[in-house]
């Protein structure tokens, strides 16, 4: 039973674990989702690029996170552990938002591939990990 009539609203160990979870993967999301919005946008209208190079800009930080993605759900089957991977991929991936924050009209284009690249590793170190707890939760 989650809930009884006249007592405060508690939810069993399982389903605030889940909760939490899911609540911290949405926001990882709208994290990424609102990165691979914006940066094409930066891209266009900012740099002037094309839509086209715009998507090849956008490539290093695709490719790199789904190459990390994959090597962090393999390390995670082979030990079992994930705590690794999210806390050192948080922290990749909090200064590569940061960089990427810091950019303006005349940020070079070989720092944005930088940036582009820590972006991807964080994302990718924590994505396939986080997809997998959650996942056992269900």
């Amino acid at each position: 039973m989650l809930f009884r009539w006249g007592s405060s609203l508690s939810f069993p160990t399982s389903h605030r674990r889940a909760l939490y979870w899911s609540v911290l993967i949405r926001l990882f999301l709208a994290c990424f989702y609102a990165t691979l919005y914006y940066l094409p946008t930066y891209f266009q209208i900012v740099r002037g690029t094309s839509a086209i190079r715009s998507g090849v800009l956008l490539l290093p930080l695709v490719t790199v996170q789904t190459i990390v993605s994959f090597g962090a759900g393999m390390l995670q089957s082979k030990t079992g552990d994930y705590w690794y991977n999210f806390t050192i991929g948080f922290a990749i991936w909090t200064i590569g938002l940061g960089l990427l924050s810091s950019i303006d009209e005349n940020t070079s284009l070989a720092k944005l591939i930088g940036y582009e690249i820590l972006d991807g590793i964080g994302a990718g170190q924590t994505f396939q990990v986080s997809r997998s707890k959650t996942s056992g939760f269900t």
